[in-house]
């Protein structure tokens, strides 16, 4: 019986390191993508050299302008990963205080009245979003910004609310309060060190899902205006030329389903570590 509960005990770290490494994976990806996208100057238009296939001089070959097409989907990656994490680190910013404040209330109107303001945020479709700010301002990367970061925030803020709620009544913190601990150590000390672990797992995979959405308002014309590409921008003028050559499209779309397929993997094992962490 103990040498089965060490084994028991012993389950999460394969997926702790799992988490680790695909962690430390997203970062070298991020430092690679911002290096071809801010470090290195744009790819040069050759007109003589549009379309070329896979060579040692251009790996995934050239697009429609005659540009190195790996180094446009590295520059098209920082954009895309930039505003997916700037989204959801900025949703999940504002979602933390809103959901604090709605699980700590006893008054059930206020219960009420926030239940009912993340509905409607969470109600309201993000594309009718990112049309409004770009009718209002102007198509671009604060557009889609603001849309992907709306839709976020009533899905942390549920999250913070329902994980809050039931710590705020949990024995630990009444214990806390019997002792004399003040709210403000309660709520840094137990609720938040303890809601932060599954808004992360979370988090990981709502990063997935605004990698897609960014794509697909930017497919739409309203992400980055040229020269700053993005992944939908590059799938929007590569399915143009796709007669004369689809690496473009395919590459490109290749890696939105890596991206999205490793932010999720991350979510996944870090999400099998939170019983070792939590219990």
């Amino acid at each position: 019986m103990p040498y089965t509960l060490a084994l028991h005990n012993a389950s999460p770290f394969p997926h702790r390191r799992r988490a680790r490494y695909t962690l430390g994976f997203v970062l070298f990806a991020l430092s690679v993508f911002f290096y071809c996208a801010v470090l290195t100057p744009p790819p040069a238009i050759v007109i003589d050299d549009r379309f070329l296939p896979p060579s040692l001089a251009h790996w995934l070959g050239t697009d429609h302008y005659g540009r190195d097409t790996l180094r446009m989907i590295l520059r098209g990656g920082w954009v895309s990963l930039a505003t997916a994490l700037a989204a959801v680190a900025l949703a999940l910013l504002c979602a933390l205080p809103l959901g604090f404040a709605s699980a700590r209330t006893n008054n059930s109107l206020l219960r009420t009245l926030s239940k009912n303001a993340s509905d409607l945020l969470f109600a309201f479709p993000a594309l009718l979003t990112a049309l409004l700010v770009a009718t209002l301002y102007r198509p671009g990367w604060l557009a889609v910004l603001c849309a992907i970061t709306l839709f976020n925030i009533p899905v942390f803020w549920k999250i913070t609310r329902a994980i809050a709620r039931s710590l705020y009544l949990s024995p630990f913190t009444t214990a806390a309060r019997a002792l004399g601990a003040s709210e403000g150590h309660i709520l840094l000390k137990h609720m938040l060190a303890n809601t932060l672990a599954p808004l992360l797992t979370h988090a990981a995979t709502q990063v997935s899902l605004a990698i897609l959405a960014e794509a697909s308002f930017a497919y739409l014309g309203l992400g980055s205006p040229p020269p700053h590409a993005s992944w939908g921008s590059i799938v929007r003028e590569a399915q143009n030329f796709l007669v004369f050559s689809a690496t473009p499209l395919i590459a490109t779309a290749c890696f939105m389903v890596a991206s999205v397929v490793v932010f999720s993997t991350l979510a996944k094992a870090y999400a099998r570590t939170l019983p070792s962490r939590l219990g």
